[in-house]
C-alpha cells in the first residue's frame, strides 16, 4: 500500500477509536472545512486547529467516524479521498450518513493539508484552482 494511503488510513482509524495521532500531521497542518453540513465550517491550523476541529466534532456528534471507501491521487501528488461521515446528532439523535472528499496534501512525510469538500465536483475544482 502506498505510504500516503497507510498514513491518512491510520489518521482516520485513530480518529474512529476517539483519539488523535498528532505524530501522523506536520505541526503546521492547515485543515479546510468548507461546509457547515457537520458544524465545524472554517480554517483550522497546527495542532492545537486540529485538536479543536476534532473536538468539535465530537462535541456535534455520536458515535462518529470517517469511513474512506476511495483514494485517488491526483497529478501533482495530493490524495483526493471519498470517504463516509457517519455519525449520530447528539442534541438531535439523527442519524447522518454523508459523502465527503478529502483532499489531502503531504509535505516531509507528514500530513500537511485537509481539504474538506460536500461534493467530488467542488473538491476536484479547487483542486484544479489550487495546485499543491
Amino acid at each position: 500500500m502506498d505510504e500516503r494511503i497507510e498514513l491518512v488510513r491510520c489518521a482516520y482509524q485513530t480518529f474512529n477509536e476517539g483519539d488523535v495521532d498528532y505524530s501522523l500531521f506536520h505541526p503546521e497542518l492547515c485543515i479546510v472545512q468548507t461546509s457547515s453540513l457537520v458544524g465545524t465550517a472554517g480554517t483550522f491550523m497546527g495542532h492545537e486547529g486540529l485538536r479543536r476541529s476534532a473536538e468539535q466534532l465530537r462535541e456535534g456528534f455520536d458515535e462518529l467516524r470517517f469511513e474512506p471507501e476511495e483514494y485517488t491521487e491526483l497529478e501533482d501528488g495530493r490524495l483526493l479521498v471519498h470517504c463516509r461521515f457517519v455519525g449520530r446528532g447528539a442534541r438531535s439523535g439523527i442519524q447522518l450518513d454523508a459523502d465527503g472528499w478529502h483532499i489531502v496534501s503531504f509535505r516531509d512525510g507528514l500530513l500537511s493539508r485537509m481539504e474538506i469538500y460536500p461534493s467530488r465536483r467542488r473538491a476536484l475544482a479547487a483542486a484544479a484552482a489550487q495546485p499543491s
